[in-house]
């Protein structure tokens, strides 16, 4: 439950992707949101799957494989947005508005 209601905060709380906002002090504790709730289910997951294995059969066993995995990537993929975009963000801000498109050429 506390997972959940950390990853429903995030989106909530997010601050923009601008430099003021890499350099505020809530930008690695809001961050730390979905991480922790990632976590949290992972366990969850895990807890889940010790119960519910001998009915869960194959296919359950394969939808907690599937489960696990995506929500560990996903940490990997927050913790990258937590510390490496801020920094790209700091050294160069035209990063954050992307690649120019055909047109701006």
């Amino acid at each position: 439950m506390i997972g959940g209601i950390l990853f429903a905060l995030f989106p909530l709380l997010h601050p923009d992707h601008t430099p003021a906002a890499f350099a505020s002090v809530t930008w690695a504790p809001i961050h730390l949101l979905p991480n922790l709730g990632a976590i949290l289910v992972l366990f969850g997951l895990v807890g889940l799957l010790v119960r519910q294995l001998e009915r869960a059969g194959w296919l359950g066993f394969a939808g907690f494989l599937v489960a696990f995995f995506g929500t560990a990537s996903f940490v990997m993929g927050a913790m990258i947005e937590m510390f490496i975009l801020p920094y790209l963000g700091m050294q160069n801000p035209a990063f954050e508005e992307g690649a120019a498109s055909a047109g701006d050429r």
